[in-house]
């Protein structure tokens, strides 16, 4: 039972994507437009998390499925080896 989810997979990287290519909308907006822009910043805020949790989502059940462990701590998701 080790098998990876791919649909699971699948669905955070398109996650990932998206919030990637909604973050390239808004890095194009002006400075001043976007620090005036409080919707401006809580999109960008909110996209940020949705990868984040989509990276960490990943990193989560790799880790379970293959090494048979989680990370206790965010921080060290991406660290952690067999």
């Amino acid at each position: 039972m080790n098998k990876l989810n791919r649909e699971l997979i699948n669905k955070r990287c398109l996650e990932i994507s998206d919030s990637v290519e909604r973050l390239e909308k808004i890095k194009d907006s002006p400075k001043e437009e976007f620090l005036k822009n409080r919707d401006l910043q809580d999109i960008a805020s909110y996209r940020l998390l949705v990868a984040i949790e989509a990276a960490l989502n990943m990193c989560y059940h790799v880790s379970a499925r293959k090494l048979k462990k989680a990370p206790d701590q965010y921080a060290e998701c991406f660290g952690i080896s067999g």
